[in-house]
């Protein structure tokens, strides 16, 4: 199942990710040389076939098409519902979708005074009551107050803030002021002779579910890893339950997926990570189940109601070869397999 998971907002300020009081993401074508005629009077015993010069367009492509038939041999040993992930190359895409909007906005006149602005968060429930936001301004690194804040939502409904420490601002808003749906909030803020502008952006949505707990992780009877969760379903329908896995050196190294129809109520979903992601790389426990994902899926494939947790799970210590020692036979991959080798 193809799953659409995340909401964005377009930005043009820079996004950062400093250490903050968070409250709680042609080349050219070469042609062929042209063919150059033997004259007549030198004869020949055998006639050869032209030398064809490749050009760098087609070094490329052959290049490219070996290294995704490569990527696809070795995800044909694993389930669709999980994978092994290289640290190097990819992130956390569920700590990053839901890690705080921060943004930075400097100065027009002197750079040097600067507002660090970020929502709590970028996913909101009706559940939860406040909405925050905050704002921080500076000066060459030390710590300015704002002559004025004005913060209104795309929706004209005004944000007040109020000073916290100094050169910190927080501003709340009751989520019964607000409908479910996505909104943008700008802050202006006068400081020093500067007009600094931000805007940032979340979502509110109903709440499809709650989490309770999870409930235990263990190796199944075929040395795969499992965790347990559980929930209690308020909307009947399809679910999409999401994790991220990391070894003992804080490295991620798997995801896992799991999509299932439920009914109302409590029910108890597995996360299960195909035991030769750890045998192939001889990779041993503890691990940490640091974040998972959870959401309502409708007919076209759009998620609702997505809640991060941060679990940071450990489990025991398993060595390697505990783990499942065969390969999955992944017959989508193979096929797609075959279809390159055409």
């Amino acid at each position: 199942m193809c799953i659409i998971l995340s909401t964005f907002f377009y930005h043009k300020e820079k996004k950062i990710n400093p250490k903050l009081p968070i409250v709680m993401q042609g080349e050219k074508t070469i042609s062929p040389p042209p063919l150059i005629n033997s004259s007549p009077s030198i004869k020949t015993s055998k006639t050869r076939a032209p030398a064809f010069v490749e050009s760098k367009t087609d070094h490329l492509l052959m290049t490219n098409r070996e290294k995704t038939i490569e990527i696809y041999r070795e995800m044909m040993n694993y389930p669709d519902y999980s994978s092994p992930i290289d640290y190097r190359k990819s992130i956390d895409h569920i700590e990053s979708k839901f890690s705080p909007d921060v943004k930075q906005t400097l100065g027009e006149n002197d750079p040097s005074v600067v507002m660090v602005s970020w929502s709590e968060k970028n996913y909101y429930s009706i559940k939860d009551k406040v909405i925050r936001f905050y704002a921080l301004f500076s000066k060459n690194g030390k710590s300015i107050n704002a002559q004025k804040i004005r913060a209104n939502l795309n929706n004209g409904l005004e944000v007040p803030f109020r000073p916290q420490t100094p050169g910190e601002y927080v501003g709340e808003l009751s989520i019964s002021q607000i409908k479910t749906g996505q909104y943008m909030m700008q802050i202006d803020a006068d400081v020093l002779g500067e007009t600094l502008t931000s805007i940032s952006g979340f979502k509110v949505e109903d709440q499809y579910f709650e989490y309770k707990k999870m409930e235990k992780s263990f190796l199944d009877s075929n040395g795969n890893l499992v965790f347990k969760h559980k929930v209690n379903i308020l909307k009947a329908g399809t679910y999409l339950l999401e994790g991220m896995l990391y070894d003992n050196q804080g490295k991620i190294i798997a995801g896992a997926h799991n999509a299932v129809d439920l009914t109302e109520g409590v029910h108890f979903l597995n996360l299960n990570f195909y035991g030769y992601i750890f045998y192939k790389k001889k990779i041993s426990g503890p691990f940490n189940l640091k974040n998972i994902q959870l959401a309502y899926v409708d007919d076209n494939l759009a998620t609702h109601g997505e809640q991060r947790v941060i679990l940071n799970a450990l489990t025991d210590k398993y060595e390697w070869d505990q783990f499942n020692s065969e390969p999955f036979n992944n017959s989508v991959i193979d096929s797609k397999l075959n279809q390159l080798k055409d």
